[in-house]
């Protein structure tokens, strides 16, 4: 009995201490919010992004519209994240992404006599989950909390497979002429573990916040792809064999800088500036290694997030390409959810 006695009188004692800590994150404005997690507590993360391809920067750095050349393309990506505070400088994160990413090239018109006319279209579909992230985020105990620190070191582990898929190619035939349909199937696996690493720093004011990060993904080893090589047969039937190559995944690195206005308590305005690197990449031909050109891709990501409830965030936003160098440059829109918990 007086064991029950003394449970019910600590019961007001247990109820307090959950309710302070819900309350570190309930009352917690979105500029002020830590690079790390507190120490139990749960982050649920899940983002949908749009991208369309509209032009494509050159080795000069010129944009081309790709709708002068019939070119069209698309990217579908699905992100969850999970994250876990181990002590209140030191979370866990488990990242899982899918990618849907379709291009179509430009058509070929074939005209030769005596053969009837011949369209080729070539049609690329990258599809599928990316290698699994695993990391360790850590930040700098600091005197006030003006000034965070932090950084970065995870993998990603080769889970997802990273050859290419047999091809399904079409042909047809009518009255205006022949049709080749080519079909490729890619995925989004290294085939090899890669290393990534982050630093963060970020500076606060009452209502302004300044910050800026650099990431990098380098691969550990070379990985191993697959050419595929069709024939098509006297049957209309298209038959395939594949050789296997080497290759070398670049290195994508990217530099960071956000400003951050805290317009209400309940709400956050964001304006960011990123420049995208892909650089170190080349390709196994004939016994040579070809150097994959350098890319390049800055761009600038307006948005806002909103605390919806106590446990409960949104955060929108739009990225607009500004300049590049041999790359696509996509317009986008990302939508993410946030979901908050101490589980201990």
């Amino acid at each position: 009995m007086g064991r029950l006695v003394f449970l019910f009188l600590m019961l007001p004692l247990f109820c307090y201490s959950q309710i302070n800590r819900d309350s570190l994150v309930n009352s917690e404005r979105t500029m002020d919010r830590r690079f790390t997690l507190y120490k139990g507590q749960m982050r649920v993360e899940g983002t949908y992004e749009f991208f369309v391809f509209k032009s494509q920067y050159d080795e000069n750095g010129d944009k081309v519209l790709l709708s002068k050349s019939g070119i069209s393309s698309n990217q579908h990506t699905l992100n969850a994240n999970l994250r876990y505070g181990i002590i209140d400088y030191l979370d866990a994160e488990l990242q899982i992404k899918y990618k849907s990413l379709n291009y179509r090239g430009e058509p070929v018109f074939i005209i030769g006599a005596p053969s009837p006319p011949l369209w080729l279209y070539t049609d690329i579909s990258t599809s599928g989950f990316e290698d699994i992230y695993l990391g360790i985020n850590g930040r700098i105990p600091m005197p006030n909390n003006k000034i965070d620190v932090g950084g970065t070191l995870g993998v990603y582990l080769p889970t997802s497979k990273s050859e290419s898929d047999q091809p399904q190619h079409v042909f047809t035939s009518d009255a205006s002429g022949d049709v080749i349909n080519y079909f490729y199937k890619e995925n989004w696996g290294y085939g090899v573990l890669s290393v990534y690493y982050k630093i963060f720093l970020k500076y606060r004011l009452d209502n302004f916040a300044i910050s800026g990060f650099y990431e990098s993904r380098v691969p550990n080893a070379e990985s191993q792809n697959l050419t595929w090589y069709s024939r098509l047969t006297d049957s209309d039937i298209f038959l395939y064999s594949s050789e296997s190559y080497q290759h070398q995944v670049p290195q994508k690195s990217n530099i960071s800088i956000q400003f951050e206005y805290q317009l209400y308590q309940w709400i956050n305005v964001f304006l960011d500036y990123s420049s995208f690197r892909s650089k170190g990449g080349w390709v196994g031909e004939s016994g040579n290694k070809v150097a994959l050109p350098d890319e390049k891709l800055s761009v600038i990501n307006p948005g806002y997030e909103v605390l919806i409830s106590n446990k409960l965030w949104l955060r929108q936003g739009v990225v607009l390409p500004v300049s590049g160098k041999n790359v696509f440059a996509s317009f986008s829109i990302h939508t993410t959810f946030y979901y908050n918990l101490f589980v201990n």
